[in-house]
């Protein structure tokens, strides 16, 4: 079966194009794999966000745990505050890569 489209964008069979007759049919399948393409935009961006969510959540819980007594069993608690600064820095790319997909029209 004939595809339309590449691994990047939703696959449409040729079949599926040329199904319906006429440019109402062409349309009508174009918009629905515009919606889906839309839908999946959408699933990214919360995505996203929750990733976001949960960085700053984990660099809060190390910020946290760094100035707690040590626990046995757990190393590396002099290295909280570093790795709550990194999981801070991703969180800041994500919300930057949101904001430069949501300007361009991405949700």
């Amino acid at each position: 079966l004939k595809h339309v489209g590449s691994s990047d964008y939703p696959s449409v069979p040729w079949a599926m194009l040329t199904r319906f007759p006429g440019a109402g049919g062409f349309e009508a399948t174009l918009n629905a794999v515009s919606e889906q393409a839309a839908s999946k935009d959408l699933q990214i961006l919360q995505r996203m966000q929750d990733t976001v969510a949960t960085y700053e959540d984990a660099a809060r819980r190390l910020r946290a745990a760094q100035h707690l007594p040590p626990a046995p069993g757990i190393t590396g608690q002099e290295q909280f505050g570093q790795i709550a600064s990194e999981y801070e820095r991703r969180a800041q790319l994500y919300r930057q890569v949101i904001g430069v997909l949501t300007a361009g029209g991405a949700t």
